[in-house]
C-alpha cells in the first residue's frame, strides 16, 4: 500500500482590524491633547505678587521660628516692590546677622531676575525682639530702600553680603544686624 498524501487544509487568516482601531484611538487622543494644550496656554498667569512670593519662598526656604518666611511681597502699579521677610534665628548673633544680610542679597537677586529693575525696592526684615515688658514681638530690624539706579548697578552674584546694606539709598538697621 502506498501512502497517500493529502493536502493540508488551507486556513485563511482572519484579518485583524484592531490595529487600525487602536491607531485611530491614539490619533484621536493626540489631537485632543494638542487642542487642550493650546487652550491651557491662554490661561492667565500668576499675578506678580504671587509669582514673587513663590520664588522668594523657594529660595529662602522655611522659617525656623514657626512663622511665615515671606509675610508680604507686593508689586505696586507705580513700580515699587516691597518685600517683608522673617529673619531666621541662628547659633550666634554673628551668624544670624550674616544670614540676614545674605537674605537681602538673595531678595535683590530674585527681584531683578523675576521682575527686572523696579522703580524702588523696599526690603524689611522682621525678628523677635524684647518689648521692654518681658514679651518678644516681631519688629522690623532691617529696613532698606534701593532706587532703580542703585539696583541697576548692583550685581548680586558679585557682591559680598556685608556690603549690601551699605549700598542702600536709605537703611535703618538695629545694631545687632549692622
Amino acid at each position: 500500500m502506498t501512502p497517500t498524501l493529502t493536502a493540508a487544509p488551507v486556513v485563511k487568516k482572519a484579518r485583524r482590524k484592531s490595529p487600525w482601531a487602536l491607531g485611530g484611538i491614539v490619533s484621536l487622543l493626540l489631537v485632543i491633547g494638542v487642542v487642550n494644550s493650546c487652550t491651557n496656554s491662554t490661561r492667565p498667569t500668576a499675578a506678580p505678587d504671587q509669582k514673587l512670593t513663590a520664588v522668594l519662598s523657594g529660595l529662602l526656604g522655611d522659617s525656623n521660628r514657626n512663622i511665615p518666611r515671606i509675610s508680604r511681597a507686593r508689586v505696586d502699579n507705580d513700580g515699587t516692590v516691597e518685600v517683608h521677610w522673617s529673619i531666621n534665628d541662628n547659633l550666634t548673633p554673628g551668624l544670624m546677622r550674616d544670614s540676614a544680610r545674605q537674605d537681602v542679597v538673595n531678595i535683590v537677586a530674585v527681584v531683578k531676575q523675576t521682575l527686572g529693575v523696579p522703580k524702588q525696592l523696599i526690603i524689611v526684615g522682621d525678628f523677635a525682639v524684647p518689648d521692654g515688658y518681658g514679651h518678644t514681638v516681631e519688629r522690623p530690624v532691617i529696613d532698606a530702600t534701593y532706587s532703580a539706579q542703585t539696583l541697576a548697578n548692583i550685581k548680586p552674584d558679585g557682591i559680598r553680603s556685608d556690603q549690601i546694606l551699605r549700598m542702600a539709598d536709605s537703611a535703618e538697621v538695629v545694631p545687632a544686624f549692622q
